[in-house]
């Protein structure tokens, strides 16, 4: 028998920001002024630079996609899991805009 769970908005900024705290990508999503490092910071870049796509030299530039399809498998299963995580991305998607991530440089 499957469960129904519900979560509040601070309940899924919640959980997101922890994931992404414990990962090696930065994520956006569109109208927030500041990114998420892995270490659950907020961090404000210059707007040229982010319009350029690069911000510190630790990072690749970043990806944004219109669709949790198109988010590389590990950061979904990470961030959203299965079709639950669906409804989330995309309630989330709607209030905030489209989504960006940057991978973290490998040495």
């Amino acid at each position: 028998m499957k469960k129904v769970i519900r979560l509040t908005e601070s309940d899924l900024v919640r959980i997101v920001n922890k994931v992404i705290k414990e990962s090696g990508y930065r994520t956006k999503f569109e109208n927030h002024e500041y990114w998420i490092d892995e270490k659950g910071n907020y961090i404000k870049f210059d707007p040229d630079l982010e319009n350029a796509g690069y911000y510190d030299f630790d990072y690749e530039p970043y990806s944004e996609i219109d669709n949790i399809e198109d988010m590389p498998e590990d950061i979904r299963n990470d961030l959203y899991g299965d079709e639950i995580g669906e409804k989330m991305y995309n309630a989330y998607k709607e209030r905030f805009g489209k989504f960006k991530y940057a991978r973290k440089k490998e040495n």
